[in-house]
């Protein structure tokens, strides 16, 4: 024979159930569910530190470069991130003071994708930077103590955040870049296109010129006479008519007849 349940018993189980299903919805949501906008803070501090800091206040192609130099910097840190030589930027170096140093905002993002500015020697093995003045090794020069920005590895999230972010704003840039660049030069096309014509077409009128001019002056010479048809002939001598040249002797016989 079955028992059945009285209502303080049920009440008893249902609750039970309800605390069952709240503890399975709440593990299911931390196991599956990732807040969006978790780092949401945190890229906008990078897209502002890129967009407004570097791109705006920079030339396209010194901001890009510069951003490319951050990038590969950044990508040998997170592939290598036990090489010290990816992990330390020494200040004087020639493509860091081009890409980074000079450029508007780059070393403030360097900065705060977590690579801190030391005072000390760049080749120190162990990570640690060498401050102190007190030993020197033999072959010791002044400028090998020199500024040197170090990577701090506790902050690779933050390194993470802005590799993507950076990465962001290159495939927005660069086809924009190309973009400029070819109807730069489409316009260049142009105006040189432009100029051949003008070129072509003041070589014609001259030509034309030239032609006009010729057959005005051979009109010209054409109506002009010769010099030889112009000279009129010398009359001859005068030819003085008497009456012995006149034939009048025929004349006076035939009256003398008729009288």
């Amino acid at each position: 024979m079955t028992s059945v349940a009285t209502t303080p018993q049920r009440n008893h189980i249902a609750e039970a159930v309800e605390r069952r299903l709240r503890q399975q919805r709440t593990e299911a949501r931390g196991a599956l569910y990732v807040d969006f906008d978790e780092d949401h803070a945190r890229r906008q501090q990078f897209r502002y530190l890129i967009d407004k800091g570097i791109i705006e206040r920079n030339p396209p192609d010194v901001a890009i470069k510069s951003l490319q130099t951050v990038k590969t910097i950044a990508e040998n840190v997170v592939k290598f991130p036990d090489v010290q030589k990816y992990a330390q930027l020494r200040h004087e170096a020639p493509r860091i003071k081009r890409d980074i140093v000079q450029p508007k905002g780059a070393l403030e993002l360097i900065l705060e994708v977590s690579w801190i500015p030391r005072k000390g020697k760049y080749s120190d093995i162990d990570g640690s930077l060498r401050t102190s003045t007190v030993v020197h090794p033999p072959n010791y020069q002044p400028q090998d103590m020199q500024a040197v920005y170090a990577f701090q590895k506790q902050y690779m999230s933050d390194l993470r955040i802005g590799l993507c972010m950076i990465n962001e704003a290159l495939e927005r840039e660069l086809p924009k870049k190309e973009r400029e660049e070819r109807a730069l030069e489409e316009a260049k096309a142009a105006e040189e296109e432009a100029r051949e014509k003008a070129r072509k077409r003041i070589a014609d009128d001259r030509k034309s010129v030239q032609r006009r001019v010729a057959r005005e002056v051979a009109q010209r010479r054409a109506s002009i006479p010769s010099p030889q048809s112009s000279v009129e002939k010398s009359p001859g001598p005068a030819i003085i008519h008497t009456l012995s040249n006149l034939n009048l002797g025929s004349d006076s016989a035939a009256i003398q007849d008729a009288d």
